[in-house]
């Protein structure tokens, strides 16, 4: 995933002329691969879901799923940004006034899409349901994160790029990083977010973060690593957790990728 609000799940799998500026997305937070092709030539099956609020799950697209559809293949760069500022900031505060006023919010909505997902997964005949991974970058790694701690089934996990403490994102940029999509309310009274992760052990799980990453404190990634690989001790499976830090901003780039692959083929494919 990531921040670009006109397209989700085709960030992940290139298609036939799509429009320069989901390439050019593509290029700068994956090296320009299609993350979903990679995992298919490791021998994977994957699923990528439209987050909420993103793609076809934007106000625009359920409002004319049709029109959309159409129109951001001929949106320019400029076009597309200004679609995800308004997706990202008036769209998003709006759902999430209306769902709170039915005792929801998004971040649950987020969560149990994810879980729904994986009961999907498990009505398929083609699919192990004792060999199911998930793996996410920036929106998509705070999904892995609550997804790997809410759903047994999920055996391995590998998030990249939203790994902090509170204390690393509170007075530094919550509002480039707290959405509401991170914010379940009245969870951060009782937990941190390396506390949340933390529930997914002693799972596999391998967390990745880069060192120029703009989103996060360094203090505070470098903080949450240390606490995970603590918790993941205390459980008694410290080889299950794996910690990464590259020179690198906030992306998931090749080598993140191959990483990600070999953790995926030493825990599932066991």
């Amino acid at each position: 995933m990531g921040g670009l609000r006109v397209f989700g799940r085709e960030k992940l799998l290139a298609f036939k002329n799509e429009p320069s500026y989901l390439t050019d997305y593509r290029e700068i937070n994956y090296e320009g691969r299609s993350w979903q092709a990679e995992l298919a030539r490791r021998g994977y099956l994957s699923i990528a879901i439209d987050g909420f609020n993103f793609g076809l799950r934007t106000q625009s697209a359920v409002e004319n799923r049709v029109a959309f559809s159409e129109k951001r293949l001929r949106f320019s760069k400029d076009e597309a940004g200004q679609y995800t500022t308004q997706a990202s900031i008036q769209g998003e505060a709006l759902a999430q006034r209306g769902l709170m006023t039915a005792g929801l919010s998004i971040a649950a909505l987020v969560a149990t899409d994810d879980l729904r997902t994986v009961d999907y997964l498990c009505t398929r005949n083609d699919v192990d349901p004792q060999r199911i991974g998930c793996v996410g970058l920036s929106f998509g790694s705070f999904r892995t994160n609550c997804l790997a701690a809410l759903d047994p089934r999920i055996k391995t996990a590998v998030s990249a790029c939203w790994i902090s403490t509170l204390d690393g994102i509170i007075d530094y940029n919550i509002a480039g990083v707290m959405g509401f999509f991170a914010a379940p309310p009245g969870l951060y009274q009782r937990m941190d977010i390396s506390d949340l992760i933390a529930l997914a052990a002693p799972k596999p799980f391998l967390a990745i973060s880069g060192w120029k990453d703009k989103l996060f404190q360094p203090a505070g990634m470098v903080k949450a690593h240390l606490q995970l690989r603590d918790y993941w001790k205390k459980q008694g499976a410290p080889d299950h957790f794996g910690s990464l830090f590259y020179d690198v901003p906030h992306q998931f780039d090749r080598k993140m990728q191959e990483n990600a692959l070999d953790f995926f083929d030493l825990h599932l494919r066991s």
